[in-house]
């Protein structure tokens, strides 16, 4: 047997702890163990033996499924053939600050961990020849993070990943309006995993492709081992940053309502409608604002003068056209959040140039970027880090785990997910993007520098609820899970 094969078989014995996997193994994948070991069973003079072991006491049972494996034909047959390949991890480029190419790594070490064979492809590794060369070729999965090549088409106008024996995942990071209907046009064995609830919904409602939440996770550290008295003596030493912020903070809300002022001056009014309805709503994704707000008959008429609303392909179109407005209200809302701290005297350190904007303070501290594979030690060092979503309203993103198993206390906007999987005061301080809620932060934060053991003792809770919950590992289990129920 090849080491190949005994890895492939490792497989077999690790999807034992998923799903309905455990019925199956103890003769279905016999039987596709004795078809696809059949050579070497003949050669070593055990085919007939292990049959008739395999077979048992229901021959008649269980004799035309081993014959389907033999045949090496039909969908069950392939089915066991992609659960004995490897994973295949495409690797993005070093775009935003590293954070998709470490996630890629992540992810396929804690897949390698979970018994399963991972190889991956980096972006200058898949060259057309590279594409081409998987045609044919069977993999247990296909991984991408926010990867726009799943669309590519042969010239006859096939899908080339149609051609590739094997379920293909794609992990969506942003709002998927950005894209329009990029998604839309790749093939339907694309499932797209997102780090929200609202952007699964919008990929299933709108671009008809199946969708599940699945959001990014973190690292354990070694302080996550720790029992809390040893927590606190490590923290105390290592503390550098009372309150940091891991992000970028800029402002171009009035120069991109001013664009649209210019370009399209009849729909500017909508516009500033539609900015005013998301930060007044702040619980709500942008789409869904939009699409309400577009579903007034008044509206469409006034502005698109017509009397129906828009189709779903029209909506897709013009909420990319608008998605920019989307990021703007972000970044305007988290420079409200820089701005109430500031203003109350609180010490700040950021790791951004883009912070330059407030230099005038003399309470804020700028440091230069920081790679994401040393995010870490910048929590470590952190009593309180600071999270504003990116437009994520039930979701989960890789900052808050990465900032719990770091060791310092998430002071981070609530989620519909994080409200359920967390407890503010107990292992997470949460706040939401209202201007009441905004201008209780600095009191909120003041009241955690004032007692810190108290502050250290929440995050110590949620960095054990990361680490037993919101890890690559755990990810790699609720993937395995979710591969069994499609």
């Amino acid at each position: 047997m090849t080491e190949a094969q005994a890895d492939a078989i490792r497989q077999l014995e690790s999807d034992t702890r998923y799903a309905s996997a455990p019925a199956t193994f103890t003769w279905q994948s016999s039987c596709f163990l004795i078809s696809w070991l059949r050579d070497e069973l003949v050669s070593s003079g055990w085919l007939d033996e292990t049959v008739l072991a395999v077979l048992g006491d229901d021959i008649d049972g269980r004799m035309p499924f081993l014959q389907e494996m033999l045949s090496g034909q039909g969908e069950k047959f392939h089915e066991f053939r992609r659960r004995v390949a490897p994973y295949l991890i495409y690797v993005p480029d070093g775009t935003c600050f590293g954070a998709l190419q470490a996630f890629a790594y992540q992810f396929g070490e804690a897949l390698k961990r979970a018994g399963y064979e991972v190889v991956y492809a980096g972006k200058d590794e898949i060259t057309p020849d590279f594409v081409n060369s998987l045609v044919g070729r069977t993999f247990r999965g296909i991984i991408g993070f926010q990867n726009m090549s799943f669309g590519l088409r042969l010239s006859d106008g096939r899908y080339l990943y149609d051609l590739i024996d094997a379920p293909v995942y794609d992990m969506v990071f942003d709002h998927p309006c950005w894209y329009g209907d990029t998604f839309a046009g790749m093939p339907q064995q694309v499932e797209f995993l997102c780090v929200d609830r609202y952007y699964a919904a919008y990929i299933d409602k709108y671009l008809h492709h199946r969708a599940v939440f699945f959001p990014p996770a973190g690292e354990k550290t070694d302080l996550c081992d720790m029992s809390f008295a040893e927590f606190r003596n490590a923290k105390q030493s290592l503390i550098t940053y009372p309150v940091s912020f891991m992000g970028t903070c800029t402002d171009s809300l009035d120069e991109d309502l001013s664009v649209i002022r210019k370009q399209q001056p009849a729909l500017y009014p909508l516009a500033c409608i539609y900015v005013q309805k998301m930060i007044q709503d702040v619980r709500r994704p942008q789409d869904v604002v939009l699409r309400d707000l577009l579903s007034d008959p008044d509206v469409m008429r006034r502005y698109f003068g017509r009397d129906d609303s828009f189709s779903d392909e029209e909506f897709v179109r013009f909420c990319k056209s608008w998605a920019f407005l989307g990021r703007d209200v972000v970044q305007h809302l988290r420079k409200k959040v820089i701005l109430a701290i500031l203003d109350a005297g609180i010490e700040l350190n950021v790791f951004s140039d883009s912070f330059r904007i407030f230099e005038k303070y003399p309470n804020l501290h700028i440091h230069p970027g920081v790679d994401y594979n040393d995010v870490e030690q910048i929590y470590r060092q952190s009593l309180i880090s600071l999270n504003v979503m990116t437009g994520h309203k039930a979701g989960f993103t890789e900052r808050v785990a990465d900032i719990m198993l770091g060791g310092a206390l998430c002071f981070t906007e609530g989620t519909e997910y994080i409200d359920e999987a967390f407890t503010d005061g107990e292992n997470i301080a949460t706040f939401r993007l209202t201007d009441e809620d905004i201008a209780a932060i600095p009191a909120r934060i003041n009241e955690l520098l004032s007692d810190q053991d108290r502050t250290l003792e929440i995050a110590y809770n949620g960095m054990k609820k990361a680490a037993e919950e919101h890890t690559w590992d755990r990810r790699a289990d609720k993937f395995e899970r979710l591969c069994e129920k499609i």
